[in-house]
């Protein structure tokens, strides 16, 4: 099998621009030569000889330009992370562990997540290397065993690309111990781990691939709602700023369904802010509670790394008692819970 070559990141191939940048800077260097003439009568000649010279010869003996646009090369190179699979693999399994909790869900780049970068990179490991046995699992929250010790290249592949990302933090040190009594009866393996976050993996022979990114992100920690003595209700949210940039938005709050109120906030890097929201009516509320969507919902109104903590939902209840029937033999305990 013929192998393949790819890279990790494509970003530091803009810095090829400043390799122009180098050679300009060289042709209007301007170097000055002392040059000694056997007559005076010949120095107009030794002066036309000098300007005919193209502005490229300059470049005949300027070994230290060649030096530093060959670092310049090296360095975009060793930035874009190249690699290359191919042929047979030299582990007869290969356990690939996909983190799939919240964070992986933030941008890799401005079209992908992590989480599909992750499946992506081991999609195509998988196509390149034939005789092996996979074993694919997902850890955020909750490990899961997604497949076990298969050699169909399609099947498994398909199952890594069911993957989805959970609403709930976590890491791969959920799934260590699992990964351990996966590993523990082969005899040659190899570990691929796809995370965004640290990981010890013991003493497995595992290859992490970091996916994290560093980039603005701002979330909604926590809305909630209080009822005054005269029906109002008053709504509060809690933004916390986990960029190194100062936080300027909107909150957008919305009564079921309908867009109720905007409020701005501001928070410094690492530090958070209270939204106080305009009062509810009692009327508003009580038509939200009767209504299909008994809930206050407020949301970011801004683009960041992680969509998934830019909204956050606050449900409805009313003040009725709750009725429950209970089938059980005598349980003072449960009644008294009750």
């Amino acid at each position: 099998m013929e192998a393949n070559m790819g890279i990790v990141r494509l970003w530091p191939a803009l810095l090829a621009v400043l390799i122009p940048g180098i050679v300009i800077l060289y042709l209007l260097k301007q170097k000055v030569k002392n040059q000694k003439i056997s007559a005076l009568n010949l120095w107009r000649e030794a002066y036309e000889n000098i300007q005919a010279s193209t502005p490229w010869e300059k470049f005949r003996n300027n070994i230290l330009m060649y030096l530093q646009i060959a670092a310049l090369i090296l360095l975009i190179i060793a930035l874009m992370s190249p690699y290359i699979t191919g042929g047979n693999s030299e582990y007869s399994n290969v356990l690939i562990i996909i983190d799939n909790s919240a964070s992986m869900s933030g941008l890799y780049s401005e079209d992908a997540s992590k989480l599909d970068i992750a499946k992506k990179q081991a999609a195509d490991y998988i196509s390149a290397n034939d005789g092996v046995r996979y074993t694919v699992m997902s850890a955020g929250s909750t490990p899961a065993l997604i497949v076990s010790g298969s050699e169909d290249k399609g099947r498994v592949i398909d199952a890594i690309d069911s993957i989805e990302a959970t609403d709930a933090s976590g890491s791969l040190d959920s799934g260590i111990s699992m990964a351990q009594s996966a590993t523990a009866a082969w005899d040659s393996y190899k570990v691929l781990a796809f995370t965004d976050s640290s990981a010890n993996m013991q003493d497995m022979n595992c290859e992490v691939i970091d996916l994290s990114v560093h980039g603005e992100n701002a979330a909604i920690q926590n809305l909630s709602h209080t009822v005054s003595e005269d029906g109002t209700v008053k709504v509060m949210a809690r933004v916390d700023n986990y960029g190194k940039k100062q936080l300027n938005t909107d909150v957008n709050l919305y009564v079921g369904s309908k867009l109720y109120d905007i409020q701005n906030v501001t928070a410094e890097p690492g530090s958070s802010s209270v939204v106080y929201f305009k009062n509810i009516p009692r009327g508003r509320f009580n038509s939200a509670l009767a209504g299909n969507t008994p809930y206050l919902m407020a949301e970011l109104n801004s683009k960041d790394m992680l969509a998934g903590d830019n909204t956050v939902y606050n449900i409805l209840n009313g003040e009725n008692d709750n009725k429950i029937l209970l089938v059980t033999e005598k349980n003072t305990f449960l009644e008294k819970a009750l």
